[in-house]
């Protein structure tokens, strides 16, 4: 930065200051903070959270709070993370707070100003809208240290940040959730002049808000905030009609994170690492159907969370206590061969659950069957053996074609999202060889509600159909539903790698998927990632 737009800045902001001095009021991004009630109640290290927010003050060795921007400048810092109080705003407005912990300082550009967020893991930072002047205050700015952290676009991308010049307008921007109550906006990012007519979407179960909320404080043990699950990428499995007349026929949802939790599976290395990959919600309590399954999970949301070390293992983090569960069987951590997962991504299958990002894929326990009863497994089974049955006795395929034993449920169509139930029951092809396919079958379905509602796709009957795929990875891939009667139905088939090093067909939730070897993996009903 050259000096003479260096004195331009310090004189216009001084010029401000002794102008707003003159006219006898306050600054509206320098309210005054007023002393603590008691310093001497918060120990070195000590968390202080605002209540209904994922925003954390620090305590220092004086008991004065400091607001953490980032888990990247708590690096040098003592945190006490087992000594925590969460107080209300006005609570936390009687309270000393001193200079906020950043680790780039908050970015203005123009009138919004942006924390430039950069957690340990990532590369880069991402820049979160700070919403109104009060939350500025509230994280310790005032007017004797504005200018130290408080700058101007021009003069933050000319400086070295962690080793890197860094340009806003290349970085992530999200907004900042609300710490105090706004009334004086610092700005909006600009919009567009021009708006296009939205795409169609997938119909699919939403991951509610209330979920996700209920595991703030799990969520902020692990450095992530409510925003870092991405509900809009929730998978779901929910039991049909014809299985289980049960008032809650959702088994389980996943969710993957906004970023990615990791580079590369060798930061599962360290023994030191506990890293939250994902999150799940159980509709129901999970049974232990054998030794290497969780046990005693209840219903209710969860952090999935990977503790490092040679032998890695995974724990479920329960959202309404302080409970983790731990999963006895040892992870699957795959490769991705043929893409780099971004954003992160969830699937179900019908073994277990899958975390994916970058090119690596962790995979564990439970399996939805751990959410099902032994009468719901009971029906599953004979409802998809009599598909079979009856497809094979109209000749569409041949019993042996099939591994019944591998079906998976899955919601597909309007229908089925707007009464929260499954509409599909699944199972892959016994055995495939080869990259190309004529004719040849891919699974079967049993459809239990009518499919329709979904971009693309011509409206599904409900019935048995024979899956049948024609194509090659190089030339691409196409699908037809068979019925029993004959009738035939094209739907989409998306080459998508979505389970890494497979070796044997199966199914999966992500849309619906057949995975069917490492390199033949088709996706229907839309496509796999947005």
């Amino acid at each position: 930065m050259n000096g003479k737009r260096t004195t331009t800045l310090l004189i216009s902001t001084l010029a401000f200051v002794l102008l707003a001095a003159a006219d006898l009021r306050p600054l509206m991004w320098a309210s005054p903070v007023a002393p603590a009630a008691a310093e001497s109640d918060f120990p070195n290290g000590a968390v202080v959270g605002l209540i209904g927010t994922p925003h954390l003050w620090i305590a220092d060795e004086n008991g004065v709070l400091h607001w953490g921007g980032d888990t990247r400048a708590l690096r040098p810092r003592y945190v006490d993370w087992s000594t925590r109080i969460d107080v209300s705003l006005d609570t936390l407005k009687t309270l000393t707070r001193g200079d906020p912990y950043l680790t780039a300082g908050l970015l203005k550009d123009g009138q919004p100003i942006y924390l430039v967020k950069w957690e340990t893991e990532e590369s880069v930072p991402r820049l979160f809208h700070i919403q109104c002047i009060p939350d500025v205050e509230l994280f310790g700015i005032k007017t004797e240290n504005y200018l130290n952290f408080v700058i101007d676009r021009p003069d933050w991308e000319s400086r070295t940040w962690e080793g890197l010049r860094l340009q806003a307008s290349s970085l992530q921007h999200l907004e900042l959730p609300g710490a105090a109550t706004c009334g004086t906006p610092t700005g909006t990012p600009a919009t567009p002049t021009t708006t296009a007519t939205p795409a169609p979407t997938r119909p699919k179960i939403p991951l509610s808000s209330s979920d996700v909320n209920s595991c703030m404080s799990t969520l902020q043990r692990y450095g992530l905030a409510v925003t870092d699950v991405n509900r809009d990428r929730a998978v779901t499995v929910s039991l049909p009609p014809s299985v289980s007349p049960s008032t809650q026929p959702i088994v389980m949802q996943l969710a993957p994170l906004v970023r990615s939790p990791t580079s590369t599976a060798t930061d599962f290395l360290s023994p030191a690492v506990n890293i939250a990959i994902g999150f799940a919600r159980f509709g129901r309590n999970l049974t232990a159907p054998d030794a290497n399954s969780p046990a005693n999970v209840s219903a209710g949301s969860y952090l999935v969370v990977v503790r490092g070390g040679d032998s890695p293992r995974t724990v479920l983090a329960s959202c309404s206590n302080s409970n983790e569960i731990a999963v006895p069987a040892l992870p699957t951590i795959r490769r991705m061969l043929t893409r780099d997962v971004l954003p992160p991504q969830a699937i179900i299958t019908s073994s277990g659950i899958c975390y994916a990002w970058n090119r690596v894929q962790l995979c564990t326990l439970p399996s939805p069957r751990a959410g099902m009863s032994s009468a719901e497994l009971s029906a599953m089974n004979q409802v998809m053996n009599q598909a079979v049955a009856s497809l094979a006795a109209a000749g569409r395929l041949q019993a042996s074609d099939i591994n019944v034993g591998s079906v998976l449920p899955d919601v597909e169509g309007a229908v089925a999202v707007q009464a929260s139930r499954g509409s599909v029951l699944a199972a892959p092809a016994s055995s495939w060889t080869g990259i190309a396919a004529n004719n040849a079958i891919a699974g079967a379905l049993h459809v239990d509600m009518e499919i329709t509602g979904i971009p693309g796709t011509a409206r599904v009957p409900a019935g048995d159909y024979a899956v049948r795929v024609n194509g090659s990875t190089s030339t691409g891939w196409t699908a037809v539903l068979v019925a029993t009667d004959g009738s035939q139905y094209q739907v989409p088939a998306t080459m998508q790698e979505v389970l890494g090093s497979a070796t044997t067909p199966d199914v999966a939730v992500v849309n619906l998927a057949f995975i069917l070897s490492q390199d033949v993996q088709l996706c229907f009903f839309g496509e796999c990632a947005p």
